[in-house]
Formats: C-alpha cells, sequence, structure tokens
C-alpha cells in the first residue's frame, strides 16, 4: 500500500500497449463492495477468497500489467501462480514514506490508522513473502511515477513506447 503501484502500473500499460488490470478494482466490482466494505462485514478470510479468484481470472488474461494488492503474496497459491504466469515486480517503499503517502487515505481496512507503527507491523510479516514472489524490486521512495516505469520496462527488457 502507498508504494506507487496503482500510478505507476497504468503507466507501464501504456508504455508496452498492454491493458491495466487493477486487482482491487476488480474485487470490487465482483463482489458489488469496496474493499472496505468486505472486510467489515465478511473479514479478511472472505476477501482473500475473492481476491484469489479475481486473481486467478487476472491471471489468465494476456498482454496486461497486473496490479495487486500488497497482500496478495499472503496465499503460498497466489505466489505459485504470480510467478509461474508473469514478472514479479515489487515495489518497496520505506514505512515514512508510505505513511506520508496515505496519511489521508482512510480507505485502507489493515492500516486504518495509517500510523507508522501500523506499517512498519504489515511490512515486517510481509518482507519474506515479497522477496520471495518478486524477480525485481524497486526502491520507490526518491523516485517520481515516470522514473520508476522506465527503470521496470528497462529491468523486464520490455520494448516500449515513450
Amino acid at each position: 500500500m502507498g508504494t506507487g503501484k496503482s500510478s505507476v502500473g497504468p503507466i507501464i500499460a501504456r508504455m508496452m500497449r498492454k491493458d491495466f488490470v487493477e486487482l482491487d478494482m476488480e474485487i470490487e466490482k465482483a463482489a458489488g463492495s469496496t474493499i472496505s466494505d468486505i472486510f467489515t462485514l465478511h473479514g479478511e478470510d472472505h476477501f482473500r477468497k475473492i481476491e484469489k479468484e479475481i486473481l486467478r481470472r487476472a491471471l489468465e488474461r494476456e498482454n496486461v500489467v497486473l496490479s495487486c494488492g500488497g497482500g496478495a503474496i499472503i496465499d503460498i497459491q497466489n505466489r505459485r501462480l504470480l510467478k509461474k504466469k508473469s514478472i514479479v515486480v515489487w515495489l518497496d517503499a520505506s514505512a515514512e514514506v508510505i505513511a506520508e503517502r496515505l496519511k489521508d487515505d482512510g480507505s485502507r481496512p489493515l492500516l486504518a490508522d495509517n500510523s507508522k507503527e501500523s506499517i512498519v507491523n504489515l511490512l515486517e510479516k510481509r518482507l519474506e513473502l515479497y522477496r520471495e514472489a518478486s524477480e525485481i524490486r524497486v526502491q520507490t521512495d526518491d523516485l517520481d511515477i515516470n522514473q520508476v516505469a522506465l527503470y521496470i520496462a528497462e529491468k523486464i527488457g520490455a520494448n516500449y513506447d515513450i
């Protein structure tokens, strides 16, 4: 959360002439409610079941750049599927930068207070999973979204238009 996936993804998709798919938006469409509401009304386990199915469907599509929520990698089957069907890029940012980026965003169920402490705790729980799942890691703290997009395109050896 707050690392730039939703901002960088569409840029990369345009550069590579692919469709952009925001997994969280696809989940909300399929569920007919917001992610916050899914968490509140049905809990995280229910959300993760929906996420798993929507991720599987998204990875069946061709010519897409997919932005997954930060928790998609929690499930081992999701990690395996992502590694098998895609190039996984981890956009990394420090807890301080994430807290600053999310300071006015109350839509994150797992970071209701957006405090640095909550962010650090969540990052610590997921750090090894991000390492396991990703092929490319981009530290985004000091880069703008265009720099991140160009870096990723070069790392994956993409043919792209600027």
